[in-house]
């Protein structure tokens, strides 16, 4: 009875421990940057962007993995998938400013007003990242 206790109350934390944004739900941030993406496309004449499965939660795992991988490089992607990566500490790092560093940049933007762009993944981790203790990490995935 106390190992089937024990299992049962540990499976219940797991369960309230796991992250959201695993299970395919983007997190505060995420929702964040993707309302400034779809202001930055809407100021261009484009339509919005939706979030989608399973991009979303690959695109979330992928930020993660580049802060816990400490590198920073495009994945291998399925065609007609578009992506960008960002990165930056957090004191500089709000949504705004990471879709505006995209801007900046001849390719990048044209990934973010990608004409044909209709479902997006959104992915954000924060942590450490090449010996910056307070790093922010974007992945954006477009079809």
């Amino acid at each position: 009875m106390h190992r089937l206790t024990t299992a049962v109350l540990l499976g219940a934390l797991l369960l309230v421990a796991a992250p959201t944004a695993w299970a395919g739900k983007p997190t505060r941030t995420e929702r964040a940057l993707l309302v400034q993406i779809n202001k930055v496309r809407a100021s261009h004449g484009l339509r919005a962007v939706r979030f989608a499965q399973p991009l979303q939660t690959r695109s979330h795992r992928y930020a993660v993995r580049l802060l816990r991988t400490d590198r920073f490089a495009h994945a291998s992607l399925p065609p007609g998938t578009r992506e960008n990566l960002a990165w930056a500490t957090t004191n500089v790092a709000s949504t705004r400013r990471i879709v505006r560093m995209w801007l900046n940049s001849p390719g990048h933007r044209a990934t973010l007003l990608w004409r044909g762009a209709r479902r997006a993944g959104v992915g954000v981790a924060r942590g450490e990242f090449q010996g910056y203790r307070d790093v922010r990490m974007a992945v954006l995935r477009l079809r």
